[in-house]
């Protein structure tokens, strides 16, 4: 299992010759970078007096934060899978027309299924990307910048995935899923991005008005 591994084990790998882990997997982990992030402000804004009236807030924060981190993990490993299963349809022989049928089946569900992951990892980075910003609003202070570091690497996560996706989409012919993807893509991206910049901004602004 690739989290039993150090992780200087698996940046070796990464910058190995070995094609996984890869981008995919790399926009998954910075997702689960930022949701680990959200979930320490989380745990160090609860339980704190001054911060008492957000408490049952916080604990719902909390809970989504460590399960977006959880899916993001798996994500990593799945999208490993999912880059292999491409590779292996693409070296299915084709020499005659059954197989090349085969090989075209197989072919055509293993990049469906390189585009569904990243495409995943794009609509959770949209989910956590609001819980960043209810967390610089209401979470400990002191833990401002962290949060800006969570909306950062949430914001990185999902444009991470949008290359992944986007270079698997030519390549299918069932047209309608493309459109689909294409439009859930959108969607993902849109909703990181009205939130992100203005988030950005405004903990820049806290952190210079704090220490001036």
């Amino acid at each position: 299992m690739l989290w039993s591994e150090t992780l200087a084990t698996f940046l070796d790998r990464l910058a190995s010759a070995d094609p996984t882990p890869g981008g995919g997997s790399v926009a998954a982990l910075c997702g689960a970078l930022a949701a680990a992030l959200g979930s320490m402000v989380a745990n160090l804004t609860r339980g704190k007096p001054q911060y008492a009236a957000v408490e049952s807030e916080m604990n719902a924060l909390l809970q989504k934060t460590e399960e977006l981190r959880r899916t993001f993990t798996d994500l990593i490993e799945t999208d490993m899978a999912a880059f292999a299963a491409l590779t292996a349809a693409r070296q299915l022989p084709r020499a005659s027309a059954d197989e090349a049928r085969v090989r075209r089946e197989r072919l055509q569900a293993a990049t469906r299924r390189a585009t569904e992951v990243p495409l995943a990892v794009a609509e959770l980075a949209a989910r956590l990307v609001p819980v960043c910003e209810r967390l610089a609003a209401i979470g400990n202070r002191n833990l401002l910048s962290d949060v800006g570091v969570a909306v950062t690497l949430a914001h990185a996560s999902a444009e991470s995935a949008a290359f992944n996706v986007l270079v698997n989409l030519p390549a299918l012919e069932d047209t309608t899923y493309q459109a689909d993807a294409r439009q859930r893509l959108e969607t993902a991206l849109a909703q990181v991005e009205s939130t992100t910049a203005s988030l950005m901004a405004s903990v820049k602004a806290r952190l210079t008005y704090h220490h001036t």
